[in-house]
């Protein structure tokens, strides 16, 4: 996969997409490989209660620009995610401030993935495209949804998730797994408040006195 906004599906010749294309035109759905670890997820769903893969956590963006970032760890967030994707697993509500954070990191293509409609979401596209950012929002389970991403595809942000929001441990041995697969081999998964234990082959390259975490691959 590139280590930008687009990547080369895996038969030689075919074209360059985005990961937004991949999601809007369900490109999963022609890989068989893909396609089977989806059905996989959806009966692993359908054996658990709901409320064990997510509660509604109503949080606000207003929190990450309250953070106080200093300089040097702005900059490096910002090398990781300029002119590239990014995924926001439980998205929040506050797409205003969601979006200065945006433009200031110079992300290029966004997702937002949340298995709760927001009450906004008719705004979410236009407000994006107006700050001149192609985006996308995905209304479904997130373990689902990662599961129909390619591997090495995108970013990952997720913020306040604990064990209080997933319950299932199984769901968030799957859930942490799916994160390493799909994120870019030089790409990062950040965010705050958010505590489910260590990822497998991921390490954190922030000083631990800043409020944030910035993960990227062991074998880098």
């Amino acid at each position: 996969m590139g280590d930008n906004i687009f990547f080369t599906t895996k038969k030689e010749g075919e074209p360059e997409i985005s990961l937004i294309s991949w999601i809007q035109n369900k490109e999963w759905e022609k890989d068989p490989k893909i396609l089977e670890r989806v059905q996989e997820v959806e009966r692993f769903l359908s054996q658990i209660p709901v409320e064990e893969s997510g509660n509604n956590l109503k949080y606000q963006f207003t929190a990450w620009l309250s953070l106080n970032l200093n300089n040097e760890t702005l900059s490096l967030i910002k090398s990781k995610l300029e002119n590239r994707v990014l995924v926001d697993l439980g998205t929040g509500e506050d797409l205003i401030n969601l979006i200065k954070f945006l433009n200031k990191m110079g992300v290029a293509d966004f997702i937002g993935n949340d298995k709760f409609p927001k009450k906004d979401i008719l705004s979410y596209g236009t407000l994006l495209e107006n700050s001149g950012i192609k985006g996308a929002y995905v209304n479904e389970d997130m373990l689902l949804f990662l599961s129909k991403l390619p591997d090495n595809s995108t970013n990952i942000m997720v913020n306040g998730l604990d064990r209080s929001i997933i319950s299932n441990q199984e769901y968030l041995k799957r859930l942490k797994n799916e994160i390493s697969r799909v994120l870019l081999n030089n790409g990062v998964v950040l965010g705050f408040s958010t505590n489910i234990g260590e990822f497998n082959g991921l390490k954190n390259i922030i000083n631990d006195n800043q409020p944030v975490f910035i993960l990227e691959k062991n074998n880098l």
